[in-house]
């Protein structure tokens, strides 16, 4: 690919790291960036490392800012077309499209200036998520999606040890995958003659084959150079090096609860990248497994729409249902629950209200203000067993553009926290928590 040049005169100025540099003196861009992206933890880092091996191309660290130039860009280009021809873009007839690209331009010096001519690759993994707005950003960009088994992914993450909600939460995790994975089927329909779909098992098994496939989509001439990370099986960011452990597959770490809760959330997108969900025995215990019914217990038993996370029961249906079991000896028990709702990218939904039928009959309605995501539920039985049944109201006109069965940060989900349960026998009090209480997701 041949460089566009374009002179201009500037200014010499003085950085704080000491150094004189003649700004736009000579801008240089490259028609043809290329950007790795993918999920996180599915070997971006070797990959973009390997493309940095061969003669032509640039690899540095992984940039993350472009998320913020993006966000910042369309959110100006927003406010500064309200009042027509009376705001510069306006009345110039500039769009989004041209206003990104005119960013665009400028990163795309910023990167020249470091690559030595080069062309320059970028390796942010996030990226994936922001993926339509970077082809319109730079119009010729070239984009290498790569996937892996999201069993392995999964497992990586949740052994980061990276300070992001992920990495501490396995239901996180397969949320965190799922939103990748969404992001890459979309945007391969948006730009498919721009974007090269690649498994990182495949290159792994084949690098030879698989990197004359990348050099042939990006114009380039196959360089050998560029296997000898996976020839040699060089371990390149690895979750359990940093954190000095041993490293354990999911099938040896992984209890059938996480399994299962994994089979139901991501197969749908293992299918989509080729992957076989099968079914696999593994340990006992885990998410959603502790399905005890010991009759001396209170027992909490979250029916279909629930799915396990570290704070307690995820819901992300409109209605679900749970019941409540008083243990028989005790006359009164008090469950008292801490409820948080989570909009996601439906934010705007606020206020909202839930209402709460306990065995059919209404006793109450559960607001929630946008000051206010988390709020006490206190639920008194007097019987041995009662059915809850909530339901979100959302406003008029309010209709969420994805429907799924399973929790997402882009989704309305409520989190269920059991935080004790008060119980009355033979006319004294006590307070049982924990292990006291028998909490099942299986109905």
């Amino acid at each position: 690919m041949l460089n566009t040049e374009l002179n201009r005169t500037g200014e010499t100025r003085r950085f704080a790291g000491g150094t004189n540099q003649n700004l736009l003196q000579q801008v240089s861009i490259q028609s043809s960036p290329i950007f790795v992206v993918g999920c996180p933890r599915s070997g971006t880092s070797v990959l973009s490392l390997s493309m940095g091996l061969h003669p032509d191309l640039w690899v540095s660290a992984e940039s993350n800012f472009l998320v913020n130039v993006v966000n910042d860009a369309k959110a100006a280009h927003a406010q500064c077309t309200t009042r027509g021809p009376r705001h510069w873009l306006s009345k110039e007839s500039v769009g989004l499209e041209e206003y990104l690209q005119a960013h665009g331009l400028g990163i795309n010096a910023l990167y020249m200036s470091r690559s030595g001519g080069k062309r320059w690759v970028d390796q942010t993994p996030e990226y994936m998520l922001i993926a339509r707005e970077l082809a319109v950003t730079f119009p010729q960009a070239r984009f290498l999606h790569l996937v892996r088994d999201g069993r392995d992914v999964v497992n990586s993450m949740i052994n980061s040890g990276f300070p992001v909600e992920w990495a501490n939460s396995f239901t996180k995790a397969c949320q965190a995958w799922n939103r990748f994975t969404d992001a890459g089927v979309e945007f391969e329909g948006f730009v498919p003659e721009r974007i090269l779909r690649l498994h990182h098992e495949e290159i792994k098994a084949d690098p030879e084959s698989q990197f004359k496939r990348i050099c042939a989509f990006l114009e380039l001439d196959y360089d050998e150079s560029m296997i000898q990370y996976y020839a040699k099986k060089k371990v390149v960011n690895s979750s359990f090096k940093q954190k000095g452990t041993t490293k354990s597959s999911w099938r040896k770490s992984w209890t059938q609860g996480q399994y299962d809760y994994f089979s139901k959330a991501c197969s749908g997108n293992m299918q989509s990248f080729d992957y076989e969900v099968e079914d696999v025995p593994l340990p006992a215990g885990g998410p959603g497994d502790n399905a005890r019914t010991e009759p001396g217990l209170p027992q909490v038993r979250f029916g279909e729409g629930f799915y396990p996370d570290e704070g307690g029961m995820v819901w992300s249906r409109r209605k679900a249902v749970f019941t409540l079991t008083k243990p028989p000896e005790a006359e009164r028990a008090a469950f008292a629950f801490r409820v948080s709702c989570s909009l996601g990218a439906y934010y705007d939904a606020f206020p909202f209200v839930s209402t709460l039928r306990l065995d059919g009959e209404v006793i109450g309605r559960i607001p929630f203000q946008q000051d206010n995501h988390s709020m006490p539920l206190l639920l008194d039985l007097n019987g041995d067993d009662s059915e809850v049944e909530i339901e979100i109201e959302t406003p008029a006109g309010f209709v969420p553009s994805k429907v799924s069965d399973t929790p997402d940060d882009r989704e309305l989900s409520l989190l269920f926290s059991l935080e004790a349960v008060e119980l009355v026998q033979d006319g004294e009090k006590r307070t049982v928590t924990g292990s006291g209480v028998a909490v099942s997701a299986r109905s």
